[in-house]
């Protein structure tokens, strides 16, 4: 997930990549260029009962 603070837009997948692909991508819209976004990760097992907590990831300028 990435979370603009100032405007409290956020951007996320429900449904990614498999965790042994090693990465992800969420496309940002081009109007927050310039601007702060957070993120986060977290992992869902296959079966669904099993979700890891989220972990903060950084942030970054777009």
């Amino acid at each position: 997930m990435a979370y603009n603070v100032k405007a409290q837009r956020a951007y996320f997948k429900l449904s990614g990549a498999r965790r042994s692909d090693g990465m992800e991508t969420i496309e940002i819209p081009a109007f927050e260029k310039d601007n702060e976004l957070y993120t986060w990760i977290s992992f869902i097992a296959d079966d669904r009962p099993s979700i890891a907590m989220s972990s903060y990831t950084g942030n970054i300028i777009i």
